[in-house]
């Protein structure tokens, strides 16, 4: 009787131990920040932030090369003309120069925006499809403060969305 017991015990234990090592939750945690960094529509979306600023700053070096060209001219003849056409362009290169950090300043939030929200939908469609429970997301003042390397998904992480990410393009 004993030595069935035995066996019985054993047996529950190793039931029990299988049925608490296939339901324990499986997490991992992303550095949101790397991830960021080295997503393709990151480097895309910033390629073209930075198309888009040179173009803004060339009119604003034109504005100011004819602010220059009038200055010259002021500074060799004096004219009451030239002085108010001087203020004029003066103002409109300063209004001009407002404008444009506040329009780079848009763009940049709304693109990162969209950055972030692709991110996070590959991101969720990463945890699904690896089978977490868990995704934790991390950066230098993130929530997790430690955590084992072995924990440490963001390679994959990053691969993943940037394979969606290139596979949405074609």
């Amino acid at each position: 009787m004993t030595k069935y017991w035995t066996i019985f015990m054993i047996m529950a234990f190793s039931v029990f131990t299988g049925i608490w090592y296939l339901s324990r939750p499986k997490f991992c945690y992303v550095n949101l920040k790397e991830v960021f960094e080295n997503f393709t529509f990151t480097k895309k979306l910033r390629g073209d932030l930075k198309m888009v600023k040179s173009a803004r700053m060339r009119q604003l070096d034109s504005l100011h090369f004819e602010l220059e060209l009038i200055s010259k001219k002021l500074n060799s003849k004096y004219s009451t003309e030239l002085a108010t056409l001087f203020q004029k362009k003066r103002n409109e290169y300063i209004t001009k120069e407002e404008e444009i950090l506040a329009s780079n300043s848009t763009l940049t939030q709304q693109y990162d925006d969209q950055i972030h929200a692709q991110m996070e939908s590959y991101l969720v469609d990463f945890g699904k499809e690896n089978n977490y429970d868990m995704v934790f997301g991390t950066e230098s003042l993130g929530t997790i403060l430690y955590a084992r390397d072995r924990f440490d998904a963001t390679l994959e992480a990053t691969k993943y969305i940037n394979y969606r990410f290139s596979s949405n393009i074609k």
